[in-house]
């Protein structure tokens, strides 16, 4: 606790520094998308997996029942985290596959269990060695292979138990870098960003970030539409997948699209809705969210048996629908209303 509030306060201060370089001007809403929200994200995210390495730490040195359930509540401490800003896709996310490293999903060759079961297979010990752990096996680096381990109904051995710890402090370490790269290295990405406007070496105007920023909004919502919900429904209860959903052994599927939704609708209004004042389109988009929301409400049992079940499953059809709805409003109209250009769709072509 103590480091984090050393931290919270040279973070204050670099941010009060930095941004008195920098006039605001044009780029006042790339201001408020770094300062409220991405770095703030960042922060928390790093909080959530030192908990988590502490108490896979606790855990792993006196197993119980007790400890078990206080792991198990740090996961999704920090998978909630993660989730929240899973939206942010570009600058030092990208680095080194960070994302991926994060949490390999969506995993349709079954990559983490394969590789996870091949460590574990071996009883390395020097493939856990933190050094050796961050270039090895993306696949058993983040939260999904956690989750394999946590949530089996089988007894943790000792090297499970290794695993489980070289992947927490794995995830520290990557949040901790996370910050760095944006905000303490002799050119911390936060500066790039509000030096755009003029031109740098990593962005050609304050525009090209824009673009980014709705890009990734839209990309979130893609996201959930394809992967999260049309990839397990598929085109009929017959031929539903439910270990296609997201984090079905942990039951949280649905509390993962709450929580995108919630981080895009906070996002938009951060950077984007000031700039269209009460239009139609404004009001529409948060009509959007709210209907989401509402769909999301109507599900009340886990999405992996809700998308088998006749009774449930309109429900979650309706939810990607509603949810589609606000993609469509993301992709067409408000990039058309804001003159930001949308981009490049990383997920096109996967």
């Amino acid at each position: 606790m103590k480091r984090l509030l050393v931290f919270l306060l040279l973070s204050l201060s670099l941010i009060q520094n930095t941004s008195a370089a920098v006039t605001p001007g044009d780029n006042e809403d790339l201001l408020r998308a770094v300062d409220r929200f991405i770095i703030p994200e960042t922060i928390h995210l790093e909080q959530a997996m030192i908990m988590l390495a502490e108490h896979t730490d606790a855990y792993c040195e006196a197993p119980g029942e007790a400890t078990l359930v206080q792991l198990k509540q740090d996961f999704h401490y920090g998978m909630n985290a993660w989730q929240s800003i899973q939206v942010i896709r570009f600058g030092p996310m990208e680095y080194a596959m960070r994302a991926y490293r994060f949490q390999m999903w969506p995993d349709k060759r079954t990559k983490v269990s394969q590789h996870l079961s091949s460590l574990l297979a071996s009883e390395d010990a020097e493939a856990l060695k933190p050094e050796n752990f961050a270039r090895g096996s993306v696949a058993v680096q983040g939260l999904s292979a956690m989750e394999r381990l946590l949530f089996n109904d089988q007894p943790i051995s000792p090297y499970e138990c290794a695993v489980l710890q070289a992947i927490a402090h794995n995830l520290a370490s990557m949040s901790s870098n996370l910050i760095r790269d944006w905000m303490m290295e002799d050119e911390p990405h936060r500066m790039f960003i509000l030096t755009s406007p003029e031109g740098n070496a990593l962005y050609e105007s304050d525009m090209e970030v824009r673009s980014k920023l709705l890009n990734n909004l839209h990309t979130e919502l893609q996201l959930i539409v394809e992967q999260k919900l049309q990839e397990p429904l598929s085109n009929s209860i017959e031929t539903a997948k439910p270990k296609r959903t997201e984090s079905w052994r942990s039951q949280r599927s649905l509390r993962n699209i709450g929580i995108n939704l919630k981080a895009v609708e906070r996002l938009y209004k951060i950077t984007f809705l000031p700039q269209l004042d009460d239009s139609v389109l404004a009001q529409r988009i948060e009509q959007a969210f709210n209907d989401s929301y509402t769909r999301l409400r109507d599900i009340d049992m886990p999405l992996n048996q809700a998308i088998t079940d006749a009774n449930q499953r309109p429900a979650v059809e309706q939810l990607m629908q509603t949810i589609n709805q606000l993609r469509l409003l993301f992709a067409n109209e408000l990039p058309q209303a804001l003159g930001v250009p949308l981009g490049f769709n990383s997920l096109d072509g996967d």
